[in-house]
């Protein structure tokens, strides 16, 4: 069988591959009926997703049902706007900047390690009472959990990179007394607002592991200070 969507050629560096995840399993009955996984089929459970048997054989395998899915971790596209206006000594500059077609994998795990630790993500959990959840049951002690791509996050963004206002006094004449050439006083500031699908702020760290590992924000920097030139 010629499984041409596993090949690296016509695909970007880092191709998402995964197994496709579609609908819960609702009740017992849709889990016997399921298309059998190569491992842990005696562990599905109602509250996990039906994977996709995406070549047909029958079997559900982690090395050959795992179509390229979204993007890479390196955005196919970066946008920087800058913006600036000068009036009687003030000065305003504005700095955007954003990528989109990226995505990541982050698997904030719940109960990893038997820890009993769970994330907000799985708040609208899978019950009989609620099948139409946005998330998939939890459980303590599973040997699988059959959530196919459910942590692949868009990791499309826009940043608020930099803002700075200041004010340039070089023609005030109690500064030419002072013996200054010119004086600027400026408030500035670095990635102050972050705008993103993506549970956290991960510009600068690698999206492996769980949500203690890689998840350190970017730097969010004020800063207030005055300029001489004498």
């Amino acid at each position: 069988m010629d499984f041409k969507y596993l090949q690296q050629a016509g695909y970007p560096i880092g191709q998402f591959r995964l197994l496709k995840r579609t609908e819960f399993y609702d009740n017992w009955d849709e889990v016997y009926a399921s298309v059998p996984t190569e491992t842990n089929d005696l562990q599905k459970l109602p509250g996990y997703y039906d994977l996709l048997d995406f070549n047909a054989d029958g079997i559900i395998k982690s090395n050959e049902d795992t179509p390229p899915i979204g993007y890479s971790e390196i955005p196919q596209n970066t946008v920087n706007f800058t913006f600036g206006a000068d009036y009687k000594g003030f000065s305003l500059m504005v700095q955007f900047y954003g990528v989109n077609n990226v995505n990541r994998y982050i698997p904030f795990n719940n109960f990893l390690n038997d820890t009993d630790v769970l994330f907000s993500h799985v708040a609208d959990y899978w019950s009989k009472d609620n099948p139409d959840a946005t998330s998939f049951l939890p459980r303590w002690k599973t040997q699988a959990e059959n959530i196919g791509d459910y942590y692949l996050y868009d990791a499309s963004y826009l940043r608020l990179k930099i803002v700075e206002l200041s004010y340039t006094m070089n023609d005030l004449a109690w500064v030419k007394r002072a013996g200054f050439k010119d004086m600027r006083i400026f408030l500035n500031g670095n990635n102050l607002f972050f705008w993103s699908k993506l549970p956290d702020d991960r510009e600068q760290t690698y999206s492996g592991g769980s949500a203690t590992e890689g998840a350190y924000p970017t730097v969010k920097r004020i800063n207030l200070g005055i300029e001489m030139t004498f």
